[in-house]
C-alpha cells in the first residue's frame, strides 16, 4: 500500500477514522515461515532418527546425542512461539463452525485463507508440541518411575549418558513446566485481561464530564416536557446520543474485548473436548511408563515420530507428565509442577476426577501394579528402594508430590461430592500410620504435616451430603462402621516395638489413626443415624465410654467427650438414660468423666515455665472441632455483664445438666453426690499443671448439678441446706481468690432466668457470711483488737471477704436479669426459645421478688455502706460494684412495675404508690457518698478509702449505666462530692495527729494523691458523658454545681471546674440552649481573673474551645467588648494619696483594674488562638489591643508573658506559606503593633 509491503489490511469501525489491523492469509503464511524456520526445523532436527550402530534400531537425535544446549534452545523457542502465536495453534480441523467459540472460529477462518500444506502443518503443530513435551516429562521422571533403571541399559549405550543429563538439568525442567502451562491455559498472546479491565474502568470514569452530562440531562428533560425532542429517544450510551470518549479509551476497550474472547476460549475449548471425548472410542495414552526403562524409551521414540494424536490425549499426557514431575527428587521441580497443575486444573479440572483413586492408592501403598499410571510412580514399589544411607528417600519425595496434589482445592471438592470417595478418603487417611512409620526419621514430621495438609481442607470445607439413594446410605454406613472398626483395634502390647527399622514410631501412628477415626465418627453421625442405625449407635456409645476411661489426658479423650455430647443431645432422654445410666453408677467412670472435663481445658501456661502445649500437626484442629459438639450453642450470658473467668466452659455445664436431666430422680441424686465428691477432691488438688483446670471443672460440675436441681423443681429448702450450701461453703474455703470468678459464673449459669424464690436460701446464706466477715468502719474505730479489724484479718481474711462479695454480685446480676426480663410478673418472649423447663415459664407473684429484695435492702445494703472505707483494694472494688447493682436492680424494678400496669393512669398510680424516699436505695447511697467529706467521725484512712469507693461507684454508673437514669439519679447529685475530692486535707490531718510516724505520713500522702488522681479521672469522665436529650434540666443542674466549684476556696477545684467546662461544652454543643451557653461563658470568664496562674491558664484553654464553636459575628461582638475593657485597664502611674480613706479607695480601684485587665487580655488571647488556620477581621483588632499590654509599664509579668506567648503562637501558625493572605487583613497600624511584640530585639534598636 502506497509503495510499501502491508501485512494485513486496515478497516474502519462504525465510521471511526481509527485504522484497525485485520490479519489475512499472507500474515499467517509469514508467521508460519518464521515458525518453520526457527522452531519446526529444530524440532525436526531433534526428532529425526539416526541410524543405529551394529544393527540397532534407529534413535532420535535428542535421546541419543543428548546435546543439552540444543534442547535448551529448542525449548526456549517453543515457549516464545506459544506466547506470541498461541492464537494460530488451534487443536484440530473442524467440520462445522457452529460448536466452537468465536475466537476459535476466527482463527480457523484465518487459517483457511492459507495454502493447504501450510494449513495442515499449523493444525498439526500444537499436537506435536504436546508430544514433544510428554517425551521430555517422561525422560525427566524416568529416574522416579524406574529407580535403578539405568542398570538395565549397557554403559556403552548412548541412553546411559543422555538420560541423566536431561533429567537433572534445571533449565530443561523449568522450561518444561512453563511450556506445559502455556499449552494448557493460553489461547492467545494476550492474558490478564481482567486486571486490564479494572484499569480501563478507572480511565473511563476519569474521562466523564459530569457537569456537561448534568446540563445535557436538564436540556433533554426540558425538550421532552415541551414535546420538542422528537419521536426517537436517543440514549447516551449509543453512537448518536452525543456521548464521546477519548479515542484511546475506545481502542483499549476493543482490545480488552478481544482479550476476553481469548480468555473465554481457554475455558470453552476444554469443555468442548470433554463433550467430544465422551463419544470417542479410540484413545491413546501418550505418557506410559511401561514395565521397564528400555520399554519406556522405545515407546518415547515412537511418540516422537508417530502420527498426530487426539488433542485431548495430548493434554492428558501433559497432565500425567506434570504428575510425574510432582514426584521428582528436586524440590524446585516439584514446586513448579504443582503450581502448573493447580492453575491448569482451572481449565481441565474434570480430568482430575478419574485420578483421585490412583492418588489415594498411592497414599495407602496399594499400587503395586500401577507404576506410572496417570504419571504417579508405584509407592508400594518405592518402599523397597533405599538410599546409600539405607533410608527411603525416594518414597518420601514421591509422597510429598502426591500429598500436594491431593491437597489442592479442586481435589477436595471432588472428594466431598461423593459418598464413595468420602469412604475411600477416610480409609486412606486413617491408614497413613504405616506410611509415616516407613519414612526416615528426619522426614516423619514433614510427612505428618503433608498428610494434615490433605485432611485440613477436607475438614474445614465438610458439608452434609444428602443420602438420596440406597447406595449413598450403604456408603455412609460403611464409613461409620470403618470408624468403629479402627477405634475397636486393641492397644499396643508391651512386647511390641516402639520404633520401626527406620526410626518411625508405631505408637504415635496408632493414636493418630484412632484420633482421626474418632473425628470421622463424631462429624458424620447424625440424627438420621440415631433413628435408623441402632447397632452403630450402640457401638458408638460403647466406644465413647471406652475412650473416656482409657485415654486419660489424651487428645482422643477430648474428642470422645465431644462424641458423648453429640450422642446425648441427639438421642432421646430415655435412650441416653439407658446408655449412660449404668456407667454412671460406677465411681470409676464418674472419675473418668470428671477427668475428661478437666483435660478439655487449655493447658495452664503459667505453670512449668509458661510454655504452651506442643501438639502434633492437626491435633489442635481435632480438639477445636470436637469442642463444638460437647453441647448445643448457648447465648449465655444473655446481657452486657460478661463471664468473669476465661477458663469457665458453659458447654461443660450444659452437658452435665443434660445428662442428669435424662436420669430418674433417684439416679440423678446419686450421680450428683458422686460428682460433688469428686469436686471436693479437685478443690483439694496439690499444686500441679492441672490444678487450675481441676478447680474450674469443679465449678462447672457444680453449675450443671445446681442448674439441674433448679430446672427440675427439686431445688427445695432442704436440698439447699443439706447439699448445695454445705458444698458451696466448703468450696469457698479451699478455692483461691483468683478462681472465684469461676464459681461466680457457675452461680449465674445455674440461676439464669430463675424465680428468685428458688435461690432465696443461697442469697440469705451469702449475706449472712458477709455480715459475719465483712470489715466495718464502726467496729474498726470502736474495737481495735476485734477479729474483724484490719490488723488481725490479714490478706487471707480480706480474700475471703472478696470472695463472698464477688459471689453476691453474681446473684444480683441474675436478680437484675430476672426483674428486667419480666420474670417477676410474666415470661419474656425469648425465654421459650432459650429454655423449655416449666420452672422458667410459670408466672410469679410480686412477693417472690420482694422477699429477695428485702434481704438485699435491709441486710446487705447497710453492711456495704458501713464498709465503704475498707482497707483492701479488691473489697472496695466489689463494694462499689454491688452498690451499682443494687441501684440498677431497683431502677429496673421501678420501671417494670410501671410497664405491667394496664394503662397510663394505672402506671402513674403504680409509680406513685412506691415510697421513693424510703424505698429507693440509690437515694440512700448517693446521700451517704455525698456527705463523706463532711463526716468528721471518720479517720483519715477510712475517709479516703471511702472516697475511693465513691469514685469507683460513679465510674460503674457511667460505664455500665444509662445517661437517662444513672447519670441523672446518681452521678449528677454526687458531682459536688467529686469536686470536694480534689481538695487536699492531708496537711491539716497530719497537724492534728499526734505522734504520727514518717512511714504513716508518707502512706497518707500517697493515699491522698491516689484518690485525688482518681477524682480527676472522674471529672474527665463526667464532663465527656452526654446527658439524655429528653432530660433538658440535667445540663442546668450540672452547670449549677460547676458554678459553685468555680468559686471554691481551693485552686485545684477551680482549675478542675475550668477543664470540666471545656469538655462539657464540646460534648453538649448540640444539646445546650443559648442560656446554658451564656452561663458557661460567664463561668469561664470569671476564672480568667483568678489569682492562681494554673486556674487562669485552664480557663483560657477552656475559653479557646468555647470560642471556636461560636459564629464569627458572636465572637467579633465579644472581642469589641473586651477591647474596650482592655484599653481602659492598662497600668497607670500611682498618685500620691495622703488620707487613709483615699488609700483604701485607690486600692479597691487598682484591684478592680487589675482584674479587668487580666480578664480582657486573656479573653482576647483566647479569641486569637481559637483561629489557628485563618485570620478573621476581629483577630487583628484583638492583636492590636493586647500588644499594648506587652510592656512593663502597662501590665504585670503574668499578663505580659501571656501576650507574648499568644503573639508567638500566632506567628508560628500563620507567618508561613500563606502569610501574604493573612497579612492583607491587617492595617499598617495593626501590623506595627504585632511587630512590636513578635520582632526580635537587636543592638541597634
Amino acid at each position: 500500500q502506497n509503495g510499501k509491503l502491508c501485512l494485513g489490511r486496515s478497516a474502519e469501525l462504525a465510521n471511526d477514522p481509527v485504522e484497525w489491523h485485520v490479519p489475512n492469509g499472507e500474515c499467517v503464511e509469514y508467521a508460519w515461515y518464521l515458525l518453520s524456520k526457527h522452531v519446526v526445523h529444530r524440532l525436526d532436527d531433534l526428532s529425526s532418527p539416526e541410524q543405529g550402530e551394529n544393527g540397532m534400531t534407529a534413535r532420535s537425535r535428542m535421546l541419543s546425542a543428548g546435546n543439552i544446549q540444543d534442547i535448551r534452545r529448542c525449548l526456549r523457542l517453543v515457549r516464545y512461539s506459544i506466547r506470541g502465536g498461541a492464537g494460530l495453534l488451534v487443536d484440530e480441523e473442524v467440520t462445522s463452525l457452529t460448536d466452537i467459540v468465536p475466537h476459535e472460529k476466527a482463527c480457523h477462518r484465518l487459517i483457511e485463507q492459507c495454502d493447504t500444506d501450510v494449513r495442515d502443518q499449523i493444525l498439526h503443530l500444537r499436537s506435536r508440541f504436546c508430544a514433544f513435551l510428554v517425551v521430555l516429562a517422561s525422560i525427566i521422571s524416568s529416574d522416579t518411575l524406574h529407580p535403578g533403571g539405568l542398570n538395565e541399559i549397557p554403559e556403552k549405550d548412548s541412553y546411559h549418558k543422555t538420560l541423566p543429563l536431561i533429567s537433572r538439568d534445571p533449565k530443561i525442567c523449568k522450561e518444561t513446566c512453563d511450556i506445559a502451562l502455556l499449552l494448557l491455559t493460553r489461547r492467545g498472546a494476550s492474558f490478564r485481561s481482567q486486571e486490564a479491565m479494572t484499569v480501563w474502568k478507572a480511565q473511563k470514569q476519569l474521562s466523564n464530564d459530569y457537569t456537561l452530562s448534568a446540563q445535557v440531562d436538564t436540556i433533554v428533560e426540558a425538550l421532552q416536557s415541551a414535546g420538542l425532542y422528537g419521536q426517537h429517544v436517543l440514549y447516551k450510551d449509543g453512537e448518536d446520543g452525543g456521548k464521546s470518549i477519548p479515542r484511546r479509551v475506545a481502542v483499549t476497550r476493543v482490545h480488552l474485548f478481544h482479550s476476553s474472547m481469548i480468555r473465554n476460549a481457554s475455558f470453552e475449548i476444554p469443555r468442548r473436548m470433554r463433550r467430544m471425548g465422551r463419544d470417542s472410542i479410540q484413545r491413546e495414552i501418550l505418557f506410559n511408563a511401561k514395565g521397564s526403562l528400555p520399554e519406556m524409551l522405545s515407546n518415547l521414540e515412537s511418540v516422537l515420530t508417530g502420527n498426530k494424536a487426539i488433542p485431548l490425549d495430548g493434554y492428558e499426557g501433559i497432565l500425567d507428565g506434570l504428575h510425574a514431575l510432582c514426584c521428582h527428587s528436586n524440590t524446585q521441580v516439584r514446586a513448579s509442577a504443582i503450581g502448573v497443575i493447580e492453575y491448569a486444573l482451572t481449565r481441565f479440572g474434570w480430568l482430575l476426577r478419574i485420578r483421585i483413586n490412583r492418588l489415594l492408592s498411592a497414599i495407602a501403598l496399594h499400587d503395586k501394579d500401577q507404576n506410572g499410571k496417570f504419571g504417579i510412580p508405584s509407592c508400594c514399589g518405592l518402599t523397597e528402594q533405599f538410599s546409600n544411607q539405607g533410608k527411603r528417600k525416594r518414597l518420601a519425595e514421591a509422597m510429598k508430590g502426591v500429598c500436594s496434589i491431593l491437597a489442592l482445592q479442586r481435589t477436595t471438592k471432588f472428594v466431598l461430592g461423593s459418598h464413595k470417595l468420602r469412604v475411600r478418603f477416610m480409609k486412606t487417611i486413617c491408614e497413613t500410620d504405616e506410611l509415616v512409620s516407613l519414612m526416615p526419621a528426619e522426614e516423619m514430621q514433614k510427612m505428618i504435616h503433608y498428610v494434615h495438609s490433605i485432611f485440613s481442607p477436607f475438614r474445614s470445607k465438610l458439608f452434609n451430603l444428602p443420602r438420596a439413594s440406597k447406595h449413598d446410605v450403604d456408603n455412609h454406613r460403611e464409613l461409620l462402621q470403618l470408624s468403629l472398626d479402627f477405634l475397636s483395634e486393641g492397644k499396643r502390647q508391651d512386647g511390641d516395638s516402639d520404633e520401626s527399622p527406620d526410626g518411625g514410631g508405631k505408637a504415635e501412628a496408632h493414636w493418630r489413626r484412632k484420633l482421626t477415626a474418632c473425628w470421622f465418627l463424631l462429624v458424620f453421625i447424625d440424627l438420621e443415624d440415631i433413628a435408623q442405625e441402632p447397632k452403630i449407635v450402640e457401638a458408638s456409645w460403647k466406644t465413647c465410654f471406652r475412650m473416656i476411661e482409657n485415654e486419660k489426658g489424651q487428645p482422643l479423650q477430648r474428642v470422645a467427650l465431644g462424641l458423648l455430647g453429640k450422642l446425648s443431645f441427639l438421642s432421646k432422654k430415655s435412650d441416653v438414660a439407658a446408655a449412660i445410666g449404668e456407667k454412671l453408677k460406677s465411681q470409676s467412670f464418674c472419675g473418668a468423666f470428671a477427668d475428661a472435663l478437666v483435660y478439655d481445658h487449655k493447658e495452664d501456661s503459667s505453670f512449668g515455665g509458661g510454655h504452651e502445649a506442643q501438639w502434633s500437626a492437626g491435633v489442635e484442629d481435632f480438639i477445636r472441632e470436637a469442642a463444638r459438639f460437647v453441647a448445643r450453642r448457648n447465648v449465655f450470658p444473655f446481657q452486657r455483664s460478661n463471664l468473669g473467668s476465661g477458663s469457665f466452659k458453659v458447654v461443660h455445664c450444659q452437658l452435665v445438666e443434660h445428662i442428669l436431666s435424662c436420669l430418674s430422680q433417684q439416679e440423678a441424686e446419686a450421680v450428683v453426690e458422686k460428682l460433688l465428691g469428686l469436686c471436693k477432691e479437685m478443690l483439694s488438688a496439690p499444686p500441679n499443671e492441672d490444678q487450675k483446670n481441676q478447680q474450674v471443672t469443679s465449678a462447672e460440675i457444680f453449675a450443671g448439678a445446681c442448674r439441674f436441681y433448679v430446672t427440675s423443681g427439686m431445688a427445695r429448702e432442704e436440698l439447699w441446706a443439706k447439699t448445695i450450701i454445705p458444698f458451696f461453703d466448703d468450696a469457698m474455703g479451699k478455692l483461691p481468690f483468683a478462681l472465684t470468678s469461676a464459681y461466680s459464673d457457675a452461680l449465674r449459669f445455674s440461676l439464669q432466668f430463675c424465680n428468685p424464690s428458688l435461690f432465696q436460701p443461697l442469697t440469705e446464706f451469702i449475706v449472712d457470711k458477709i455480715s459475719k466477715s465483712l470489715w466495718q468502719m464502726k467496729q474498726e474505730s470502736s474495737a481495735g483488737n476485734s477479729p474483724t479489724s484490719a490488723s488481725n484479718l490479714g490478706a487471707d481474711g480480706f480474700n475471703a471477704q472478696s470472695k463472698w462479695l464477688y459471689l453476691i454480685s453474681s446473684l444480683l446480676v441474675e436478680l437484675d436479669i430476672s426483674e428486667s426480663d419480666g420474670v417477676e410478673g410474666r415470661t419474656h418472649w425469648y425465654t421459650s426459645f432459650l429454655v423449655d423447663e416449666h420452672a422458667m415459664v410459670e408466672d410469679l407473684t410480686e412477693t417472690t421478688y420482694s422477699i429477695a429484695w428485702t434481704v438485699v435492702r435491709e441486710k446487705l445494703l447497710p453492711l456495704l455502706l458501713d464498709a465503704l472505707g475498707h482497707p483492701f483494694h479488691s473489697c472496695r472494688d466489689h463494694i462499689s460494684r454491688l452498690l451499682f447493682r443494687i441501684c440498677s436492680c431497683y431502677r429496673k424494678r421501678h420501671r417494670t412495675v410501671a410497664s405491667r400496669a394496664p394503662s397510663r393512669s394505672n402506671s402513674t398510680d403504680a409509680l406513685a404508690s412506691m415510697n421513693i424516699a424510703d424505698d429507693d436505695p440509690g437515694h440512700v447511697i448517693v446521700q451517704k457518698l455525698s456527705l463523706l467529706h463532711k463526716d468528721e467521725s471518720l479517720s483519715f484512712l477510712d475517709k479516703y478509702n471511702s472516697l475511693s469507693t465513691t469514685r469507683r461507684f460513679l465510674s460503674y454508673c457511667l460505664h455500665l449505666g444509662e445517661a437517662k437514669f444513672e447519670l441523672t439519679d446518681f452521678v449528677i447529685p454526687a458531682l459536688p462530692a467529686v469536686f470536694e475530692g480534689l481538695k487536699s486535707t492531708v496537711e491539716d490531718c497530719i497537724a492534728k495527729k499526734d505522734g504520727i510516724s514518717q512511714e504513716d505520713e508518707a502512706a497518707w500522702r500517697a493515699l491522698e494523691a491516689e484518690v485525688t488522681k482518681g477524682f480527676r479521672y472522674s471529672v474527665s469522665e463526667i464532663s465527656m458523658t452526654p446527658t439524655s436529650p429528653d432530660r433538658e434540666a440535667d445540663i442546668g443542674r450540672i452547670l449549677g454545681y460547676v458554678e459553685d466549684a468555680t468559686r471554691h476556696d481551693t485552686w485545684q477545684v477551680r482549675a478542675a471546674s475550668a477543664q470540666f467546662l471545656r469538655c462539657f461544652q464540646g460534648a453538649h454543643k448540640f444539646l445546650s440552649s443559648p442560656e446554658d451557653k451564656q452561663r458557661t461563658m460567664a463561668a469561664v470568664a470569671n476564672l480568667l481573673s483568678d489569682d492562681r496562674r494554673e486556674v487562669c491558664s485552664a480557663a483560657m484553654a477552656a475559653l479557646t474551645g468555647l470560642l471556636s464553636g461560636l459564629s464569627m459575628d458572636e465572637v467579633a461582638e465579644l472581642v469589641n467588648k473586651y477591647v474596650a475593657v482592655a484599653s481602659r485597664s492598662k497600668m497607670k502611674r500611682k498618685k500620691v494619696v495622703t488620707s487613709p480613706d483615699a488609700t483604701i479607695l485607690s486600692d479597691e480601684k487598682e484591684v478592680k483594674r487589675s482584674r479587668n485587665q487580666q480578664t480582657s487580655v486573656y479573653f482576647l488571647c483566647a479569641a486569637v488562638m481559637a483561629r489557628p488556620y485563618d485570620t478573621p477581621p476581629y483577630v487583628p483588632v484583638a492583636l492590636s489591643a493586647i500588644s499594648k499590654h506587652s510592656f512593663e509599664r502597662s501590665a504585670p509579668l503574668s499578663v505580659r508573658d501571656t501576650v507574648k506567648r499568644c503573639c508567638a503562637e500566632y506567628k508560628r501558625t500563620h507567618m508561613s506559606d500563606n502569610w501574604e493572605e493573612h497579612k492583607s487583613a491587617f492595617s499598617q497600624e495593626q501590623m506595627d503593633a504585632l511587630e512590636d511584640v513578635v520582632s526580635t530585639p537587636h543592638y541597634y534598636a
